[in-house]
């Protein structure tokens, strides 16, 4: 599976920074906001492929993993320039769209980021706790990890 996440992440990396160049207007975006967010997917494709007792790496890639995702959605709900949303409704096989408000969209995103963003900050507090925990012993520790 996290191959999978990892080979997905590739492709907006590659167009952020132009091994693949997009058709003008494509881009809605900054390049540095595109290449995070392939690094959210790449990011999380490479924790699931570490060792479970890789404790410590997995929690440092979860950490950038939680604050890349979170800056993305601060940048929709409060960076620069014009957005464009849709809202809908799905209810089995019948869907409906709408264009929805920019106002009600970025509330929507600024509020998820700032949530995810606090998010990020226990992540790092853990991972940062992880180094004052005292050491668990286990047959099958990884002398490298701590």
């Amino acid at each position: 599976m996290g191959v999978i996440f990892v080979a997905a992440g590739l492709l907006p990396i590659a167009l952020a920074v132009g091994v693949i160049t997009p058709k003008p207007g494509q881009m809605h975006a900054p390049a540095w906001l595109v290449f995070l967010a392939g690094c959210c997917f790449c990011l999380v494709g490479t924790v699931l492929i570490l060792p479970e007792r890789s404790v410590r790496l997995r929690g440092f890639l979860a950490g950038l993993f939680v604050t890349a995702f979170a800056t993305v959605f601060l940048w929709v709900g409060f960076g620069p320039g014009e957005r464009q949303f849709r809202s809908g409704l799905s209810i089995g096989p019948v869907s409906s769209w709408s264009p929805g408000g920019e106002l009600s969209g970025r509330f929507v995103f600024g509020v998820a980021g700032v949530l995810i963003a606090a998010f990020a900050v226990w992540a790092w507090l853990k991972w940062l706790r992880s180094f004052a925990a005292p050491k668990q012993k286990s047959p099958s520790a990884d002398p490298v990890d701590h």
